[in-house]
Order: C-alpha cells, then sequence, then structure tokens
C-alpha cells in the first residue's frame, strides 16, 4: 500500500477533523481493484466493512481478510459467483457468510462475503446490519468504488480519536456475550483507549452461554498480539482480575490470593505466573512449539499450586513437589479440554507443563534421556528460562538475570550438541551390512571393514538422504579403485 498521510495533525480532545481520500479506490493495488470490481458486478453493491476498512482509514497494511458486505441472500451470491468462474467458494465460519480465497502470497488472503444482519420486522439495510456489529470502529461501511462512507455511530471519530467504544452499549454485549473478549482483544491489537463505561460494561460481563471453542478463539487472537508494552500487560491483568475473565478461567484468578511462603519476602503465585508470561523471549529460530502455545503453557502451569513453602537457597526453583504438578496437570487438562483445544495442541501444552522441572544446569545423561524421547529439550529450557525470570522479578536477591540467561544459552549449546552426536550414525544404521561389504570388497575380515564403515558413516553423516544401498555401493567401489584397503 502506498504511504500516504490522511490523518490530521491536530489530535486534541473533541472535534476532530477528518479528512478522507476523493476515493478509497486508489488506495488497493490494481489487482485487487479489478477483483473487487468483477465482485461488485456479480453480486454488487457491495460495501468494505472490518479490518481492511480500518486499515485503509489508518494507512496500515492490509490484514488477511477483506470483508464485504452485499443485500443479496447467500444462495444468489454462490450462484453469481459460480456463474461469474469464482467456483471455489465455500460456506464462511459465520452462518450468513461466504468465503472466497484468493491465490496470492500478499494480503489479503480471503474474502468474506456476508449478507445484511437485520431484527426481525427491520428491513436489511446497511445501516442496520452496522447497528449489529460490536465496536463503532468497526461500524463503518464504504461503498465500493467510489462511496460514500457510512457511519451512523461515530466510528471514525473514535478511530481518529484512539477511542474503542461499543455500538449499543449493553445491548451489543447481550446479543453476544463474547463481544466482551472482543472489547479488550481490540483494546491491545489497536492500542486504544476504552469508553470508561463501556470497560466497566465488559468487565462484568460473563460468557456462560458462549461455547469454549469460541472462547479460546477469541483468547487465541488475544495471545497471538505484541504483549511487550506496559499498557497491553495491564490490560491482559485487568482481563483476568475482572469478572469477564474469573468467569473464563476461574483457576487461573484462584491464584490472586495463593502466595509462596518467605519469611523474608512472601510473593504471589498470580504475580510470578504473569511475570513468566511476560518474560518468554519471541522465538530466535523454528520450534516445534509455538510462542502462542508457550504462552497459554505458561498461563496454566501453576493452576494447582496452593501456598507453597519457598525451595532451599541452592535449588534454582521455583519447582514444585510431585502433588502440586500433578494437580497442576490435572487442573490444566480440564481446562484444555474445557476450552476445546485440538488433540495436538493439548499434547504440546502439556508437555511444557509436565516437564515444568527440567533445570537449566541438566546432566547430560538425564539430557540424552529427554532428546531420546523425542522432547523439544530446546522448548523446555525457554520455559524455563522464562519461569526463572520470573522469579528473579517477584523475589529479588533469589536469582540473577544475567546468570539465568547465561545458565540458558549454555544449556542450550550443550543441548544441540548431545543432539548432534546423538544424531550420529553408526555401522549398524548402514543400508549395506558388513556381509554385503566382505562381498564387494573380496578381501577376509580385517581392520580394514571398520575403517571402511567409519568412512560410510562419515560420509552419510553429511547427507542421510545418502544412506541408500546403491549409492553406498558407489562408494565403496570408489574406495576399492583408490586402494584404500591397502
Amino acid at each position: 500500500m502506498k504511504s500516504r498521510k490522511w490523518l490530521p495533525l491536530d489530535r486534541n480532545p473533541g472535534v476532530v477533523p477528518i479528512m478522507l481520500p476523493s476515493s478509497l479506490k486508489n488506495v488497493f493495488s490494481p489487482v485487487l481493484q479489478n477483483l473487487l470490481d468483477l465482485l461488485c458486478d456479480l453480486i454488487g453493491p457491495a460495501y468494505l466493512v472490518g479490518g481492511v476498512l480500518r486499515d485503509v482509514l489508518q494507512n496500515n497494511f492490509l490484514s488477511n481478510d477483506l470483508n464485504l458486505i452485499v443485500p443479496l441472500s447467500l444462495a444468489e451470491c454462490q450462484r453469481r459467483l459460480h456463474q461469474g468462474g469464482f467456483t471455489d467458494v465455500v460456506m464462511g465460519n459465520r452462518p450468513n457468510s461466504l468465503l472466497l480465497p484468493l491465490r496470492r502470497h500478499e494480503n489479503p488472503k480471503t474474502v468474506e462475503i456476508a449478507t445484511y444482519r437485520h431484527r426481525p420486522g427491520v428491513s436489511p439495510t446497511v445501516e442496520e446490519d452496522l447497528f449489529h456489529r460490536d465496536i463503532t470502529v468497526n461500524a463503518m461501511a464504504y461503498k465500493w468504488p467510489d462511496g460514500p462512507l457510512v457511519d451512523p455511530f461515530g466510528g471514525l471519530q473514535d478511530l481518529y480519536q484512539n477511542r474503542i467504544r461499543l455500538v449499543n452499549g449493553e445491548q451489543t454485549l447481550v446479543e453476544d456475550p463474547l463481544r466482551a473478549l472482543r472489547f479488550f482483544r481490540f483494546l491491545l491489537q489497536l492500542g486504544a483507549n476504552p469508553a470508561p463505561q463501556d470497560l466497566l460494561l465488559c468487565q462484568e460481563m460473563q460468557l456462560g452461554s458462549v461455547s469454549g471453542d469460541r472462547v479460546r478463539a477469541e483468547l487465541d487472537q488475544v495471545f497471538s498480539l505484541d504483549l511487550e508494552e506496559a499498557s497491553s500487560r495491564s490490560w491482559i491483568n485487568l482481563l483476568f482480575s475482572s469478572r469477564l475473565g474469573s468467569g473464563i478461567l476461574p483457576e487461573l484468578y484462584l491464584l490472586r490470593h495463593r502466595v509462596v511462603s518467605d519469611e523474608k519476602q512472601p510473593y504471589s503465585i498470580w504475580d510470578f505466573v504473569f511475570n513468566a508470561l511476560w518474560s518468554l523471549d519471541w522465538p530466535e529460530r523454528e520450534e516445534e512449539i509455538s510462542l502462542l502455545d508457550f504462552r497459554w503453557a505458561l498461563l496454566l502451569h501453576a493452576l494447582g499450586w496452593k501456598e507453597v513453602a519457598l525451595p532451599e537457597e541452592s535449588v534454582p526453583g521455583p519447582y514444585p513437589t510431585q502433588e502440586q504438578l500433578f494437580t497442576s496437570e490435572t487442573t490444566a487438562s480440564l481446562v484444555l479440554e474445557r476450552l476445546r483445544f485440538s488433540k495436538r495442541r493439548a499434547r504440546r501444552i502439556m508437555t511444557l507443563i509436565a516437564q515444568q522441572n527440567v533445570p537449566l544446569t541438566i546432566g547430560e545423561r538425564f539430557m540424552r534421556r529427554l532428546i531420546n524421547q523425542g522432547l523439544p529439550l530446546e522448548s523446555l529450557l525457554r520455559f524455563q528460562k522464562a519461569r526463572l525470570t520470573a522469579l528473579a522479578l517477584v523475589r529479588p536477591g533469589f536469582h540473577k538475570p544475567a546468570r539465568i540467561a547465561e545458565d540458558y544459552r549454555r544449556a542450550l549449546v550443550r543441548c544441540q550438541a548431545s543432539r548432534r552426536a546423538s544424531s550420529r550414525f553408526s555401522p549398524h544404521d548402514l543400508a549395506l551390512s558388513g556381509g554385503d561389504l566382505l562381498n564387494m570388497v573380496r578381501l577376509p575380515p580385517g581392520p580394514w571393514l571398520g575403517k571402511l564403515q567409519g568412512w560410510l558413516v562419515d560420509w552419510i553423516s553429511q547427507d542421510p538422504g545418502r544412506n541408500k544401498k546403491e549409492p553406498l555401493e558407489n562408494q565403496v567401489r570408489m574406495w576399492i579403485a583408490n586402494k584404500a584397503p591397502f
């Protein structure tokens, strides 16, 4: 997207002078313009709504999805799209939507086409559809290609004043209670300020009627955001401290009143858990466990802890007892089941929780055993680094963050060396047996056989794909031709 400055410099509270280009159409690439023109001819009039419209108005890069609303029925939209050559259109995630995948590398990657939402007895119009949206900055629509911008709830003003406000107050939440959680997500995503009354309404909302998979999907979006800013962390803390958060994760809310006993400086398990969450580094390389699932594991790993005694000074803890660890595993597993995590994701998260006692000063034998079990040891070490750093924050003097970082670096180096050593081939792994080699070389058994096998092992270690009968036979012939046996 071309760089344009449409926002006024004057950001004083009050009425903000809003400036729009003559047409938003020129912001889109020619490819997208042609696509939207074609869709408008087939199923129009079509209106841009949602994230793509916010992106354009804020001069941001386009997100993954491009959202349109149209007055036609879904069946009629699908019929016309098929006639127009869009045969890969499918039903969307929402009941009133279709999804058109785009075969392109850059964003957007999909077009969501939805019909107007409306109340019984009320005519379906653009304004009526916007009335059923969650926050005002999402309750705007732009008629493709040249406008106008439909903004019945002052969303553009809120967007430029960096404010998050519900479209219709409490009634917006009654229509879909999950919007209370979405309110917090947009505070984080847009770095905005909430309307105070709407924030209070969202804090007090309960999601008992919302399915676990919808709650989990929304929280996944929350935990996929950049949470580096202090304001973002404050909103997360407020979310789970509120009635809304206590209903979503009551097991986590109970940690607010649990402490680790320490005559010098008792500390809250709640503070420890959230500091562990904030201490998690962004991955430096591709890992088996994603940052999102790391965050879930750190949020859930101490759910079963009661008031616990402080570890001995010499122990690089905190390490829960076996009973506490068992309770944490059981409780976390129930939460993952309630929120309908996939079996694969739940298994990855539970691996971190179950192995949370792995120390940064891990011994070589224990390290090799974990590697041989197929456990993601590098991820376990990073998980432990976050926990120890959190302990240093809630109990200064017990650990030095610099020492923790150095222990982690050393453990990672040793782990990678151990993994390379454990992955080395031996003569028994060769696709040619000792008998095969004897038949090819036609010499009596002797020291030459071990030398040949060692040479072949070194060769296939450079590329495991070489460990096949034909390539190995060619190497043996080369070995013989060079008179290596003699």
